[in-house]
């Protein structure tokens, strides 16, 4: 987990739930993904510009990326080797190659984007743009904006469930979140949430959608996600 005010982050036992290691990384880390098959953890210093990679067996810095301006949200597409990172300030994806841990390419998006969701599956990655309203999509095979979709206002965190083709976005302006429907890229549903509405994550097994209201202080579990 992020220490934004420590620039650091905690490495937890998730059978004891102590914290095992502290590793100092750049300023103010907001985001994180972690890469299986190479061991890695990303992270992203969002007053840095730049994302640390954090080899987790040893739970050191082993590079730092330099990435585009306000790095926020991050997601790692496994079977194709890339992290994309949301450049908030930048207005772009920072495409790092997860083989060698540089920078591949950068992707012109909307205004202000802040969170990342990849769906590996139909090679997509689904970026909210804060300023635009809009969630940008990227072929992850060729880096190229497929389409851009309207949602709610002020979007901020995406969460893709890719057995059953929809992508989750939590509008924080509207106090809704809009169904994505990846086959198609097109909304399909708005459903009314609490008060603020910011972090969202799935349980495809159980059918559910989390959301966390940032005004209200609560979590929602959304049902019948199908």
């Amino acid at each position: 987990m992020v220490n934004q005010g420590a620039n650091t982050v905690s490495a937890v036992n998730t059978i004891t739930n102590n914290v095992t290691r502290t590793i100092p990384v750049g300023a103010a880390p907001f985001g994180i993904a972690l890469d299986h098959p190479h061991r890695r953890a990303y992270v992203t210093n969002h007053a840095a510009d730049s994302v640390s990679v954090i080899n987790a067996n040893n739970a050191q810095v082993i590079r730092t990326v330099p990435v585009g301006g306000g790095p926020f949200g991050i997601a790692v597409d496994e079977r194709r080797k890339r992290a994309y990172v949301a450049d908030e300030t930048a207005g772009t994806v920072s495409v790092i190659s997860t083989s060698n841990d540089t920078l591949a390419d950068t992707v012109t998006v909307g205004g202000n984007p802040f969170g990342v969701a990849v769906d590996e599956g139909r090679k997509r990655a689904y970026v909210t743009n804060i300023a635009s309203n809009t969630v940008s999509v990227i072929n992850t095979a060729t880096d190229q904006i497929t389409a851009t979709i309207a949602v709610g206002t002020t979007p901020v965190a995406v969460a893709v469930d890719d057995k059953r083709g929809r992508a989750y976005v939590s509008n924080q302006g509207s106090d809704t979140v809009s169904v994505i429907n990846t086959v198609s890229d097109t909304v399909i549903a708005s459903i009314p949430v609490q008060s603020l509405p910011f972090g969202i994550a799935l349980d495809s097994r159980n059918a559910r959608a989390y959301v966390a209201g940032q005004g209200s202080d609560r979590a929602v579990a959304s049902s019948g996600i199908a």
